[in-house]
């Protein structure tokens, strides 16, 4: 062979201690392989060698025997095995095959053939990354193909010890020092390019590019330059794989994608997972393109009472797995599940519920004692509960359609994580969602605010753009629900369904007067009319009803008409989940200053609010009826019950004038909520003063000529002023882009109180009225629905489960003391909750000399659990 550099190539006879050189097998930038023979073994090996033109270099030579090191430590039936070390060089097996790369610049790869070579690799990655070890330099010519699998090579990148070791420095340092990154450029992932730390998910990356050109014959990133190439890889997603090879499972093209993710932390986090995934795809009928879902781990726990549902769900997973469409084989089985203990759900404001696409698994939002709300998951199959971590203040989540992800909105923001948990990755602005859903390309289609349109955004994150229009004086859209083209989805405007696209070009009516609704294959949509869960059959291709709708006989569902809102999901699998309306509701309870009860007032009742009037005479209920919600006045002296409010609609919020004589309250008209007042002698003033905008009542002045008014805004809400003269007047007296709500003025009208979440949690401020440039913040770890005393010498509030007081004194000056506990509210989480941007208050009502509070406390029977229905289309068979 010709001289390359410092000393001749190895010639054919030449000896390496007892390896005799038969003929060169190939050469890379730092090594050169031969085929020799072990002359003490007489086996066939091979020896590779640093080239021979770098072979002076130390920090090569320590490269050399750091891949051996690695080698050594790794015995796996994909990882090419090292028999010896010798004066700079290695002896390995023999391969007899091609490279992947030899065999990707042939065509693309058939999908079986790719997925066992892709468990093959992942397995082999699996026992380098529990070892401690990152290759850093996968690419398909570190593959080699044999007859006995696919092997993985060439560990002279390699990292040991990723977690803080540093046994790699000193040759890292000296390849960058020359000016050159570490791995292949067009396999690399973004960390890698950006010169940050590389762990296993850094190969996670890299195998991803791996698959998805074995998949489509073309690498995933390309670009004209090393500059276009990197900014590739670094900003864009590649052309997806279903595009280029439309035969290819969809569970396929959502591994890789999940693999290609910009973030470590949104990627797959382990090789075994991505093996299971791959494993899963092959032994389940997707290879033929039919998707599979993510493998769960089953741990069965002893529990009789899940026996019978538990098997009835595992029978429907493994059916789902090999059949994608909805179940029809199984018996009808309807169970209930319990919530995490010391935490609730709350039926009349929920935060919402979602049951994965794959039906394994149901992400749901309940608060705690301490009044946190939280986003966990449980497992249908293993009944585990995962608290998702910093979930706090989380609402309405939807899952990906690979069943792997959540998106949920938390803090103005429209949010992601990991269905195991991890890292939060924020998408984009979204101060008051109502909404979302996500499709297999990639995009989420959410209601950013409390009212306005809908806006689309990458589920990558990035800048969101308008999607519907408002048309026709309707106020809100939301609720979103892909369809399966994954371009149209059906939402609500107002308490409308229609159907839109992403484009914006299309908007066709479909229900009237219904609730949200959600699409199950092949062709039926589930909403509600009211607490009247019902299915109706829906063409997805021409978008039309068909037949009548019938109700499903598995109980009413809590149904929120202020939001048009049922608390509803439905997998592919014929898994549906909804959160029944409660049988019994609350009793009206006095508590003590201690904490302790103190009696109670009339029998148990729907009562979904409650105001007690100033001279302690009658309470006003909210009651729920069949047709929607009304105001009755209670005794507080016998418990007699009288009906206050006639018109059918929706009633709530009632606060009392200082003087007993008036109550006003909210009423929904013409699909807006207004603000009504009407005397205990029967004269009535509804609406007050007609909007567009949506108005709930909080407090009368002393003079009872103002009432202190939510409105609701595009960013959440605002406290406005709602003057009661002759020509009524609403001003804005607290227009932030935060949430403000549950005013209160004080006795002498000179304060009001008030909650807002300017700092990311709600807390209770007070304000100069009617000057506002003077504000004191009262709570100092979180509070809500702040209340005068009698007196106006303190101000309570609720933190959690705990009641609050705060001693007010001076006059030109509020001068607030310090924030203390005055007793936990007995029984907290046995009453419906009712929380968010409008907030109704914990206490209804304080006798003058603050000794009795008066309390909304639930019965046992009072809040209900999230209900199952598998295989819930067997219901319909007599239909």
């Amino acid at each position: 062979m010709p001289c390359t550099g410092g000393r001749l190539a190895l010639s054919t006879g030449s000896r390496l201690g007892p390896y005799e050189i038969l003929s060169p097998l190939g050469a890379g930038g730092m090594g050169e392989v031969y085929k020799a023979r072990d002359t003490r073994l007489d086996r066939t090996v091979a020896i590779k060698v640093l080239n021979s033109t770098l072979d002076a270099s130390p920090d090569l030579k320590a490269r050399l025997a750091r891949e051996a090191k690695v080698i050594s430590q790794l015995n796996h039936p994909n990882i090419c095995t090292l028999y010896d070390v010798g004066d700079d060089y290695l002896v390995m097996e023999l391969l007899e095959g091609e490279t992947l790369a030899e065999r990707i610049a042939r065509g693309p790869i058939p999908t079986e053939q790719l997925l066992r070579i892709g468990i093959e690799i992942a397995d082999a990655l699996e026992k380098a990354h529990r070892r401690g070890i990152v290759h850093r330099d996968l690419k398909p010519g570190n593959v080699m193909l044999t007859r006995s699998g696919a092997k993985l090579l060439d560990f002279g990148l390699a990292k040991t010890n990723p977690l803080g070791g540093n046994n790699d420095a000193t040759v890292g340092q000296a390849l960058t020092e020359q000016g050159s990154i570490v791995g292949t450029f067009q396999y690399m992932a973004p960390e890698q390019l950006e010169g940050r730390n590389a762990d296993a998910r850094t190969d996670i990356f890299t195998f991803g590019t791996i698959l998805y050109e074995m998949a489509t014959g073309r690498p995933a990133f390309e670009g004209k330059s090393r500059a276009s190439l990197i900014a590739a890889i670094l900003d864009s997603q590649p052309q997806p794989i279903s595009q280029l090879r439309p035969m290819a499972p969809p569970a396929l093209d959502r591994l890789v994608q999940t693999c290609l993710a910009k973030d470590p932390d949104d990627r797959w986090q382990t090789a075994h997972d991505v093996m299971l995934g791959l494993r899963f795809i092959a032994e389940s009928g997707s290879a033929a393109g039919v998707p599979a879902p993510v493998v769960r781990p089953r741990a069965w726990r002893e529990r009789a009472a899940w026996i019978v549902a538990a098997v009835a769900v595992v029978a429907a997973i493994t059916v789902a797995a090999m059949k994608r469409t909805t179940v029809v084989g199984g018996d009808l089985v309807q169970f209930a599940i319990e919530t995490p203990a010391n935490t609730a759900l709350f039926p009349f404001d929920t935060k919402g519920l979602a049951i994965s696409p794959d039906g394994t698994m149901i992400a749901f939002v309940v608060e705690d004692l301490q009044g946190r709300t939280s986003l966990y998951v449980r497992n249908l199959a293993t009944m585990k509960v995962t608290l998702l971590q910093g979930t706090e203040d989380a609402s309405f989540p939807f899952w990906s359609p690979d069943s792997t992800q959540i998106g949920f909105f938390a803090n103005h923001k429209l949010q992601r994580i990991d269905a195991k948990g991890g890292s939060i990755v924020t998408l984009c602005d979204a101060v008051s969602g109502r909404g979302g859903t996500w499709n297999r390309d990639g995009v989420i289609v959410f209601a950013p605010t409390l009212a306005g349109e809908l806006y689309r955004v990458s589920a990558s994150g990035g800048r969101s753009e308008r999607v519907t229009s408002l048309r026709d004086k309707v106020r809100r859209h939301r609720w979103p629900w892909f369809l399966p083209d994954g371009k149209r989805f059906l939402y609500i405007a107002d308490n409308n369904l229609l159907a839109s696209s992403l484009d914006g070009t299309l908007q066709k009516p479909i229900l009237p007067e219904v609730s949200n609704a959600v699409f199950v294959p092949p062709d039926r949509i589930i909403f509600s009319r009211g607490t009247v869960l019902m299915t109706q059959r829906f063409d997805p291709d021409a978008l039309t009803v068909q037949g009548e709708a019938v109700p499903l006989p598995f109980g009413n569902v809590s149904y929120m008409n202020t939001k048009a809102l049922s608390i509803v999901s439905v997998s592919e699998n014929g898994t549906l989940v909804f959160l029944p309306t409660p049988d019994s509701a609350t009793r009206l309870v006095w508590v003590d200053a201690r904490g302790r009860e103190d009696g109670e007032i009339g029998e148990a009742g729907g009562y979904d609010d409650a105001a007690l009037s100033p001279d302690g005479k009658h309470i006003a209920v909210v009651r729920r009826g069949s047709d929607g919600n009304d105001i009755w006045m209670l005794s507080t002296a016998d418990g007699r019950l009288s009906r206050f409010t006639f018109h059918p609609g929706q009633y709530g919020f009632p606060c009392w004038s200082r003087d007993s004589k008036h109550l006003a309250f909210f009423v929904q008209m013409d699909g807006v909520g207004q603000i009504g007042i009407k005397s205990v002698d029967g004269t009535e003033r509804i609406p007050v003063l007609r909007t567009s905008d949506w108005q709930i009542p909080y407090d009368f002045s002393p003079d009872s000529s103002t009432i202190l008014t939510w409105v609701q805004t595009a960013t959440g809400g605002d406290i406005y002023t709602l003057s009661l003269g002759d020509k009524p007047e609403l001003k804005p007296f607290l227009a932030t882009p935060f949430d403000e709500s549950s005013a209160s003025f004080s006795p002498d009208g000179k304060w009001v109180a008030y909650q807002s979440n300017a700092s990311m949690r709600n807390e209770v401020y007070v304000r100069r009225y009617p000057e506002t440039n003077e504000q004191w913040q009262i709570s100092t770890a979180g509070g809500e629905s702040p209340l005068w005393s009698r007196d106006g010498k303190e101000l309570f509030y609720d933190a959690g489960d705990t009641i609050m007081h705060v001693t007010i004194g001076g006059d030109a000056l509020l001068n607030p003391g310090t924030p203390a506990s005055l007793f936990r509210i007995p029984g907290r989480h046995a009453a419906p909750r009712l929380t968010g941007s409008v907030s109704r208050p914990v206490i209804s009502g304080i006798t003058p000399d603050k000794q009795r509070f008066l309390f909304r406390l639930g019965t046992e029977q009072g809040m209900p659990s999230i209900n199952v229905v598998l295989n819930w289309q067997k219901a319909l068979q007599d239909r």
